[in-house]
């Protein structure tokens, strides 16, 4: 039965009587379906012409709806071809059997594996934010109702809103409605989101500031949280690390000797909120990325844990939880009043970038040694390069890069889009494919390509990036600490600016440091920066000496120094102006 090829299963699904599905679906058919999803079969071409017409039927019929008295079979075929974002399903009026109800969310939720088609990211987030919309309004017209009970407890355990980071588009509703259903979850659970907290001690003057995060290894997330507390003055702040994991790791020593108290939670949740609670903070900071998944950070941060809560750019979009009071950004990455529209949490700028890195500690060394013959590139060649995530390479992006190296002829493209930062698992061999065919549609031969596979250190990025000439960052959504690794070796650097924060972090990192003439605003400046830089060596050899001047000068957005006096003054008038004080 497992031998199946997809053709002949999704077949086999249609001849099932409806009486007999449920029965079917729980034994060896079932299990061979499952599996078939859960390796991406629906990432495979249609190996047929007659596969091809097959599956027009499919679309056709599920476009029906599920009144069709062969609703719940052609799905399932269906969804051994599609995803759920792909299929004209008419979810708004479906009736899903109580066998099939598990399996037919984790369908509608589970996140394309690899954006392959231009347009595919923008119409993933209309899918999502029309089908959040649709749950939202389905759980909150019966709330104590068992069905709605088990969606909102499978959304909240299981929704994935990363993909939704690659489009222009302002998520607030989508996230606000994300964290209705995940308070309305946590509610019936019988502790209490909400809490009262008794009025500040006189006796106490400092202000009691508390940093709640996953762990302090080095990662880009903990990279960017220690300058919220790394030089906040001592006389007139007491701060408290809180974290769910240990791992006695030198850069996480040097965080617990930078603080007053450092608390590793306990494992039951009410426990962490109780803890947390009972240290009495004026502020707590949350130092990891809250919006992507619901993970346990995510629990805690919906509920009440200090009198003000904030979060910054580790969780780039808002988070849509009610007890997240601010969310702290620079005027560089949010310049005007209309930004406020993009969040539920209230709108904090600070001048410039609003974020800052501390690499103090950094014990890595490079394990690795490479030049161009190695990888057989010629000397002359003009070498592109991005160390920017996987995630952000949609289609758009990656069909602007082919089109770059079109123009400038003798040239390469070298990526290291596997970082551990973002995943432990990417689809590789998907991607290489996808990229190999788009580089044959443009007529560019593959071996102008190299990528690399994961690097085991930060020092070792920045050796295969000195193999550079020019670097690409990422639209819409932008870099920060791996443009900063090519800016630290001093590669010339083409961003693109838009409209959101996510889309001006690459910009607001070179603005800061006046290099205003690498940032571009549309597709065509992008090629066009691009294609200068390619080829015109002496205009990057200008570039790169004003790229590494200004980053001998200690800038602003690695300045922790400077960062923690602005942050110490910001929490001042933060807690002064509170109500909840």
């Amino acid at each position: 039965m497992f031998s199946m090829t997809r053709h002949q299963l999704a077949t086999h699904w249609l001849t099932i009587p409806t009486e007999q599905l449920a029965e079917v679906y729980a034994g060896d058919l079932g299990n061979a379906h499952r599996s078939l999803l859960n390796n991406g079969i629906q990432y495979e071409p249609m190996e047929t012409e007659t596969e091809h017409q097959f599956t027009q039927q499919l679309l056709a019929y599920v476009a029906t709806g599920f009144e069709q008295p062969l609703a719940i079979q052609y799905l399932l075929a269906a969804m051994l071809y599609y995803r759920a974002d792909q299929l004209p399903l008419q979810y708004q009026k479906a009736t899903v059997p109580g066998w099939f109800l598990a399996d037919y969310l984790k369908f509608m939720f589970t996140p394309p594996r690899l954006f392959q088609q231009v347009g595919e990211s923008l119409h993933y987030c209309k899918y999502l934010q029309n089908w959040v919309n649709f749950l939202h309004a389905v759980i909150f017209s019966q709330p104590e109702a068992e069905f709605q009970r088990q969606i909102a407890t499978f959304f909240a355990q299981s929704a994935s809103f990363l993909p939704l980071y690659f489009n222009t588009e302002n998520l607030c509703e989508v996230f606000t409605k994300r964290g209705d259903i995940l308070e309305l979850v946590l509610n019936k659970q019988g502790f209490p989101l909400e809490y009262s907290f008794p009025p500040q001690s006189s006796a106490s003057p400092k202000i009691r500031v508390g940093i709640l995060t996953r762990h302090f290894t080095p990662h880009t997330e903990t990279f960017a949280t220690i300058p919220l507390f790394e030089y906040l003055d001592r006389d007139q702040f007491e701060v408290i690390l809180y974290t769910l994991q240990v791992t006695q790791e030198p850069l996480e020593q040097y965080c617990l000797s930078r603080v007053d108290k450092w608390i590793h939670l306990p494992p039951q949740l009410i426990d962490q909120v109780q803890t947390i609670r009972a240290d009495d903070l004026d502020v707590l900071f949350i130092g990891t990325n809250i919006a992507a998944v619901t993970h346990p950070i995510t629990v805690l941060a919906a509920y009440r844990l200090a009198r003000l809560q904030a979060t910054c750019f580790n969780s780039p979009v808002t988070t849509g939880l009610r007890n997240m009071d601010y969310y702290l950004t620079g005027k560089l990455c949010e310049p005007s009043a209309q930004g406020q529209s993009h969040y539920r949490e209230r709108l904090i700028t600070m001048e410039g970038t609003g974020f800052c890195f501390s690499y103090t500690v950094e014990s890595y060394t490079k394990t690795i040694e490479i030049d161009r013959a190695s990888l057989n590139i010629s000397e002359s060649a003009t070498v592109f390069i991005s160390a920017t995530n996987f995630f952000k390479l949609i289609p758009e992006l990656r069909e602007i890069w082919v089109k770059i190296l079109v123009k400038v002829p003798n040239s390469v493209l070298i990526l290291l889009p596997f970082g551990p930062t973002w995943s432990d698992s990417y689809p590789v061999d998907l991607f290489i494919k996808n990229m190999q065919a788009l580089l044959a549609r443009h007529g560019v031969d593959g071996t102008r390509l190299h990528i690399f596979k994961p690097l085991p250190n930060r020092a070792d990025v920045k050796e295969v990036l000195k193999l550079g000439d020019v670097y690409l960052d990422s639209y819409p959504y932008a870099s920060t600490t791996s443009l900063i690794d090519a800016l630290e070796v001093g590669l010339p650097t083409v961003v693109r600016e838009g409209k959101t924060l996510r889309s001006r972090m690459g910009a607001a990192v070179l603005k800061s440091i006046s290099l205003v003439d690498l940032v571009t605003d549309d597709e065509k400046s992008y090629i066009r920066l691009a294609v200068g830089l390619g080829n015109q060596p002496q205009l990057r050899a200008k570039k790169k000496q004003q790229i590494l001047e200004k980053m001998r000068m200690n800038p602003p957005f690695l300045d922790s120094r400077n960062y923690a006096a602005k942050i110490g003054k910001l929490l001042q008038k933060l807690v002064k102006e509170s109500p909840k004080k």
